[in-house]
């Protein structure tokens, strides 16, 4: 008879305290309730993006061979859900060092859990007489965690030089990584 007492009042002692550990679980856990496309990759006014990507190219046009290697770190701000401004560096090589820096827009569009956007930029060069380039962006952002995602997609340059016909350029398989915080 003690023994089944004793063990009585220690499950009457316990049991209050497991209720209150899972009740302060879900407390520290806000996104718990959330759908899963809700817990991944905000979008909501007010989140910053940092991410950015790096290619390697190559081109042959008649006898002539390039080589360039590029590099294009970004940074954006949500001013409402799902409309982000962003600015965007360009670092590439190819027998000389070049670099631009843009800046645009990008909407973003949900498809539970990954995200599918669409933007333009618009990039100057800091190389003397090189051609403004409008770069017209869209993809896909697969989530890979709670805040970063692969980014899946394309992009496609209207180059406008100062003299002659504008031209264009565009890259099938675009890779890069971005990662989002409020």
């Amino acid at each position: 008879m003690k023994r089944t007492l004793l063990v009585l009042v220690l499950a009457g002692l316990l049991v209050p305290g497991v209720a209150d550990a899972k009740k302060r679980q879900r407390e520290r856990n806000p996104d718990r309730d959330k759908p899963q496309h809700e817990r991944a990759l905000s979008m909501e006014q007010g989140t910053w993006q940092l991410g950015g990507s790096g290619t390697i190219s190559f081109s042959k046009v008649g006898d002539t061979t390039d080589f360039w290697l590029a590099l294009s770190p970004d940074a954006g701000y949500f001013v409402s859900d799902r409309f982000e401004i962003l600015g965007q560096v360009d670092l590439a090589y190819n027998e000389e060092a070049t670099w631009g820096a843009g800046a645009g827009v990008r909407y973003h569009i949900d498809l539970k859990p990954s995200w599918v956007y669409v933007g333009a930029l618009g990039i100057i060069s800091g190389v003397e007489h090189a051609p403004t380039d409008i770069q017209l962006q869209g993809g896909l952002l697969y989530p890979l965690a709670r805040n970063v995602g692969l980014d899946l997609g394309l992009r496609a340059d209207v180059w406008l030089p100062e003299q002659g016909d504008a031209y264009y350029t565009g890259a099938i398989g675009y890779l890069g990584v971005q990662a989002y915080w409020r």
